[in-house]
């Protein structure tokens, strides 16, 4: 089958099965195009070209147009291959450019790679393979008889974004990407392998994605020497774009005043809890502080120009990015030894004229808790959340909730899912209206991954999951029901939403547990060697409610099911603990 026959089928196919997977628009039909005008008219600056039936490499090397770029050819001869690879070698371009002998029909690159394929005749490479190879986003040129066509390939509508350090400016940190899943292979793998040291500050400080690349900081100095080990060392922080699919690097910016001694702190625990949220990606821009106090700057995602650089804005601590408008929390960064001071600010600006729209004071703003969604403005002023309206920033509710206060200035998260503001405060979870600062109800206390992190607070699914705090019932618990003399206790918070299903279960027909609920009425099973012993509880809970539930096995063989810490219901157990 000839090139030209296998796309035109593979075309006929994939229209007849209603599958929109690509584009085919006129090509420069013009024999004088050269394929160098390809890549150009592409848009791209930067990434993986690969030249299918590359002959003796000559258009090949002209495929490379920046030090962005990494050329790779294909070619069925032998001798074609031998003649490119002295000419590549002449021009002292060889590693940049690379051809390799080519067989089979499959193309010799993962799924989801290629940013511009370029095929020529005779090369017989099918559209299905022409796709699967192409990253989203990428154009392939494929000659015909009277020019070229142009096939590209859009991303995938179950394909996401990570555009925010907490996935988008509400904060809540669930991706709606339907396309992940459990690895099969590396994609890609980028240096440094190791970060500088454990006993340091981290040496990535954010990392976001937009548009098919990635952007992140990161300290590019010695591995394993520090200024806690040497100061004459010093820092090399930058802020690098790469591609999403391939990993290839797009460009590089350094970051001056960035590191231990811009924060006046060094060793593990030094770095500031906000640096994640200095850098956002969304489409075509990108926003950074390109300094620890500098203003906020607007950088072209492509190629890492600065667009802009905003009036006003110096000492930027976070940046959001929600409907068309750039959130800020701006405060006095201090020196080194000084205390903060304030007032700090919330402001909005308008990134196309670069207008500050409104400002709002407080004096101090909890780190971490700036969000945005539906046309609202939330944040923590240690004492209560505060709404503010997107667009003018007038104030719409203020509601009492106390922030916890943690070892490095944090104070809980704040996320807005849909309607609901959810702040984990230091009296527990709490649930306010967006629309009206409402109280909706509250829930357990919990705390961080750590002694410095504020507490983690996701919605997925329609549930909350937050790590539960210490629990109000502690006994040994068991490794196993198969070893006797030794107890059991399971538990967990509830919010119930129906009066029937499991809450938590382990184990099969011969060993097991549950903790269940049945028509309200929490209940404890618990089953040996096939036999099972169940335990119900007095009190029945209520819709939307949160409650705690424990269930016990205790060695003197007592079942037991405790709700809010309170005992409910007692059975002898016996025969369950030898």
């Amino acid at each position: 089958m000839t090139m030209t026959g296998g796309i035109r089928l593979a075309l006929l196919t994939a229209l007849a099965g209603g599958a929109a997977l690509l584009g085919l628009g006129g090509g420069p039909k013009g024999k004088g195009a050269t394929l160098a005008d390809l890549v150009r008219m592409a848009g791209v600056k930067g990434g993986l070209v690969v030249h299918v039936g590359c002959g003796d490499g000559r258009k090949t090397a002209s495929l490379l147009l920046g030090e962005n770029f990494l050329v790779h050819g294909l070619d069925r001869s032998p001798s074609n291959i031998e003649r490119a690879r002295r000419y590549i070698k002449s021009l002292g371009l060889y590693g940049r450019v690379s051809v390799d002998l080519w067989r089979g029909r499959g193309l010799p690159y993962a799924d989801n790679l290629v940013n511009i394929l370029i095929v020529e005749r005779g090369a017989d490479v099918p559209l299905r393979e022409i796709l699967r190879v192409l990253a989203p986003g990428g154009t392939a040129f494929v000659r015909w008889l009277l020019g070229w066509r142009r096939v590209k390939k859009p991303q995938p509508r179950e394909m996401d974004e990570w555009t925010h350090y907490l996935y988008d400016p509400s904060n809540n940190a669930v991706s709606k990407d339907r396309l992940v899943g459990p690895p099969k292979h590396l994609q890609w793998v980028a240096g440094p392998l190791y970060c500088r040291s454990h006993e340091y500050n981290s040496s990535v400080s954010a990392l976001v994605s937009a548009g098919g690349r990635i952007f992140y900081i990161l300290d590019e100095g010695p591995t394993g020497v520090t200024p806690t080990s040497d100061e004459r060392i010093p820092d090399k922080w930058v802020l690098i774009a790469r591609d999403a699919f391939n990993g290839l690097p797009l460009w590089k910016r350094p970051i001056g005043e960035w590191g231990w001694k811009a924060w006046g702190l060094k060793g593990l625990w030094s770095t500031p809890m906000t640096l994640p949220r200095r850098l956002v990606a969304v489409g075509d821009r990108v926003y950074v502080t390109l300094g620890y106090r500098a203003p906020l700057s607007e950088l072209d995602a492509a190629t890492g120009r600065v667009l802009r650089t905003f009036e006003g804005t110096a000492h930027t601590d976070e940046i959001l990015y929600c409907e068309g408008l750039l959130v800020l929390r701006v405060r006095r960064i201090p020196k080194s030894g000084e205390k903060p001071k304030g007032p700090e600010f919330v402001m909005a600006l308008d990134p196309r004229s670069g207008r500050i729209l409104w400002r709002v004071a407080e004096e101090r703003i909890v780190p971490l808790t700036l969000a945005a969604k539906g046309g609202r403005v939330c944040f923590h002023n240690w004492k209560e959340i505060i709404c503010l309206d997107l667009r003018t920033g007038r104030e719409l509710w203020r509601a009492e909730s106390t922030a916890p206060r943690g070892p490095r200035g944090t104070g809980g998260t704040l996320v807005i899912y849909e309607d609901v503001v959810l702040y984990t405060g230091a009296r527990g979870l709490q649930a306010f209206s967006l629309k009206t600062g409402e109280r909706l109800w509250t829930g357990p206390k919990m705390r961080g991954f750590g002694a410095t992190q504020p507490p983690d607070l996701l919605v997925a699914g329609g549930l909350v999951w937050c790590p539960v705090g210490r629990p109000r019932v502690r006994v040994p618990p068991s490794e196993s029901l198969k070893i006797p003399g030794k107890p059991l206790a399971v538990e967990a918070w509830v919010l119930p939403k129906a009066g029937n299903g499991v809450v938590v279960a382990k184990g099969g027909t011969g060993h097991g547990f549950s903790l269940f609920l049945k028509r309200w009425r929490p209940g404890f099973a618990v089953r040996v060697k096939g036999r099972m012993h169940v335990v119900w509880a007095k009190r029945r809970l209520k819709r939307g409610r949160w409650a705690h539930l424990a269930g016990l096995l205790t060695e003197d063989g007592r079942l037991l099911i405790l709700v809010d810490g309170k005992v409910s219901g007692e059975e002898k157990a016996g025969g369950l603990i030898a």
